[in-house]
């Protein structure tokens, strides 16, 4: 046996010390890109759920569980875990990811078994949240990365979770289950997969003590996971918003367009729960002080790995908040996230095309009456976020527009070699030249602050009985006709001792610079031209004969290939989902999509990933980006769409520069009664964001290989392919 000396072991307890602080490399937020999965793709994200449902039988005996009953729970539960890691939002070898795996380790380290029957992943969702599998896949959520405080508060919300798993908590949950539910987003499983019964979740409130005590975490950092858990419905910070956040040199905004106070967070511990899965929060609390008293020799630890790895993995989890909101069409909550980050992220590159993206599609949903989607209503927003949800709901359409191209002028201007803000700004020139009551005519050559001190001179003037020389000068009947016209329209002149300067207007002096911008007045003519070619366009076909719009629209399609990622189809018997049917359609579909797109001269280009080794970590990002893209555009219906990630498209649009993106989903439910189908297809032009085709069936059809056959024929006519 070898004995190592002190000194040795000091030596070996540095280098380890070392290795552990030298272990990630820092992120660097001023170059900052969406997080992507790194390394090899792990097995869960390759098996078959089928090839997954056959293990788990194997390896584990449910004794409270019929046979049917086992067969109906693996079903469900796999078939829900494969479409949420099928569908890009689930992240693995990334920095969250590679932390939440190294905090578990400290958690588990006397558990070796334990850990190896557990896989710990991160989920791109707001939604503040972690939550458990029966076959040990552990869940963390970005927005609950974005919300702790420390290391520890993770540390109880890992321990938790850990419980659920070692006491089947998602078996027993199932099995007094009366109704499954049949979840349509990711959103509801995420919350539908982590759905117990109040004394599930008492439990492992109760058991993830005992994890949490023996790694050596400080006891006062237990009542605290539970507050972020209680005020998790509220941004990450609380930041009280500038009334003069808008302002700039070129800029102005009221003070009467923020609230004069915010709405007050009005949530309590003692909350009613007893229409929730989940105990209320004070419930919780009472139950973990009391479980306490059973524990002594507290470590003191907020930290076991560094507190500077922890900041930076929350920062990112937070930088990743915007993108999400971007994506998801909640511009609102983006921006007053863009603020808080600001403070610490000033002139953040990353930040800065967040707010451009989320000014353009406020104005887009705007134009588009959608705009109630993307702000919240002020009477439901609490704490320091009313404010900007208040300002931004009070701007009229004109001055949201106006205030919309001001920032992206000054974008473009500050990232000059920045193509996103060149496309940014031509589309919202769009809007502005389809809107009435946009004239840049109307615009004043002076900034706010510059007409408020030209306004309040003259009010001076009057004030201080001027001369009669400079009276005469000024007076309308030597005045020109045009001077007189301006005059009278010119709000920064005072013509009484008691007029108040007009701050309804304060949007008339946001684009001050470019009243005599040549270049700006032809972007906006060149938009007009584009808009009334466009309506004669429509006027043309509306002439048509069905014969001759056919034709028109065969000449429309300029493009040679499709690429057809993942079809989402899912057949129901009754409430139970049917696996090998569901299989067995998303194969037809593959096959039937590619076998008419040869008989219509179009390339159906496979990036299914049909056969589950093909699918390496490259191609799993790349088709994450595409789905997150469908996904972003499904929320903007005809509205003109910017991809938030339109720079990480560019490896898809140089390997298809010719291509449209394509996406067929779909479901089949049988019941006692009827047997009804249904069947979606979308073509997107990625470059554009244009829907060039998009067609939905709905009949009381079997999905069979001939009833396939004949719509996605029929699609493929209709939409205008040319036949070979």
């Amino acid at each position: 046996m070898i004995i190592f000396n002190s000194s040795f072991r000091t030596f070996i307890a540095f280098i380890i010390c070392t290795l552990t602080s030298i272990s990630y490399s820092q992120m660097d937020f001023a170059s900052y890109k969406p997080l992507r999965s790194a390394g090899k793709i792990p097995a869960v994200f390759t098996l078959t759920t089928q090839e997954k449902i056959d293990a788990d039988k194997a390896a584990v005996e449910r004794e409270n569980m019929s046979e049917d009953l086992e067969d109906e729970f693996l079903t469900h539960i796999h078939y829900n875990i494969d479409e949420m890691l099928h569908s890009g939002i689930v992240l693995y070898g990334d920095p969250a990811t590679d932390y939440v795996n190294d905090v578990a380790t400290k958690l588990l380290a006397n558990e070796p078994k334990l850990k190896k029957k557990l896989e710990f992943y991160v989920i791109k969702s707001n939604i503040t949240n972690a939550l458990s599998t029966d076959q040990g896949l552990i869940f963390v959520t970005l927005g609950l990365l974005a919300q702790i405080e420390n290391e520890a508060q993770l540390a109880y919300v890992l321990s938790h979770e850990i419980a659920h798993f070692t006491e089947s908590h998602v078996e027993n949950a199932y099995t007094e289950k009366t109704e499954i539910s049949l979840e349509s987003t990711y959103e509801d499983r995420i919350k539908n997969l982590n759905n117990y019964s109040k004394d599930n979740e008492l439990e492992a409130d109760k058991l993830g003590i005992e994890l949490y005590h023996k790694a050596g975490y400080s006891k006062n950092e237990l009542l605290s996971a539970f507050d972020v858990l209680m005020y998790s419905y509220l941004p990450f910070d609380e930041v009280e918003l500038p009334k003069t956040y808008f302002n700039s040199d070129l800029a102005f905004v009221p003070e009467n367009y923020f609230p004069e106070e915010i709405n007050k967070i009005q949530v309590e511990e003692d909350y009613d729960d007893s229409k929730s899965s989940h105990p209320n929060i004070r419930k919780r609390k009472d139950q973990v002080i009391d479980e306490l008293a059973n524990y002594s020799s507290w470590g003191k630890n907020k930290f076991l790995l560094e507190e500077t790895r922890f900041k930076e993995v929350r920062n990112i989890a937070r930088f990743e908040s915007v993108r999400i909101d971007i994506l998801n069409s909640q511009f609102g909550d983006a921006l007053y996230s863009i603020f808080l980050l600001e403070k610490d992220f000033p002139n953040n590159a990353f930040l800065d095309k967040c707010k451009g993206q989320a000014w353009y599609g406020l104005s887009l949903f705007k134009d588009g009456g959608e705009f109630s989607r993307t702000v919240q209503k002020t009477s439901s927003v609490e704490g320091e976020s009313h404010a900007m949800h208040y300002a931004l709901r009070k701007f009229t359409k004109l001055q949201l527009f106006s205030m919309s191209t001001r920032i992206l002028v000054d974008l473009e201007k500050k990232y000059p070699e920045d193509e996103e803000y060149k496309i940014l700004k031509k589309n919202l020139t769009l809007l502005l030249a389809d809107y009435s009551k946009f004239k840049l005519s109307a615009f004043h050559d002076l900034t706010y602050l510059e007409a408020l001190n030209e306004f309040e001179e003259s009010k001076q003037a009057l004030l201080a009985d001027i001369s009669s020389a400079e009276a005469e000068e000024g007076n309308d009947e030597e005045l020109s006709k045009y001077d007189k016209i301006k005059k009278k329209r010119d709000s920064k002149v005072a013509t009484s001792e008691d007029e108040e300067f007009e701050t309804k207007s304060f949007h008339l002096y946001l684009l001050s610079d470019l009243t005599d911008d040549e270049l700006f007045k032809r972007s906006l003519r060149m938009a007009q031209n584009r808009l009334d070619e466009k309506e004669a366009e429509q006027d043309r076909l509306d002439l048509m004969s069905r014969k001759e719009r056919i034709k028109a629209e065969q000449e429309k399609i300029d493009f040679a290939e499709v690429v057809m990622i993942d079809p989402i189809y899912t057949a129901y018997n009754y409430s139970t989902i049917d696996l090998d049917k569901s299989q067995e359609v998303e194969k037809i579909i593959i096959d039937t999509y590619q076998k008419m797109g040869t008989e219509f001269n179009v390339n159906v280009f496979d990036a299914t990933y049909s056969e589950k080794d093909q699918l390496d970590t490259y191609s799993y990002n790349q088709r994450a980006i595409l789905l997150d893209y469908i996904r972003q555009r499904s929320e903007y219906e005809d509205m003109k769409m910017f991809p938030v990630d339109y720079s990480e498209l560019a490896d898809f649009k140089k390997a298809h520069s010719d291509s449209r993106l394509m996406l067929v989903f779909g479901d089949f439910v049988k019941t006692m009664v009827t047997k009804k189908m249904s069947l979606s297809t979308l073509i997107v032009n990625v470059e554009t964001g244009e829907v060039d085709a998009y067609d939905y069936i709905y009949v009381k059809r079997k999905p069979r290989k001939v009833v396939l056959e004949y719509y996605i024929f029929d699609f493929f006519a209709r939409m205008g392919f040319k036949r070979n």
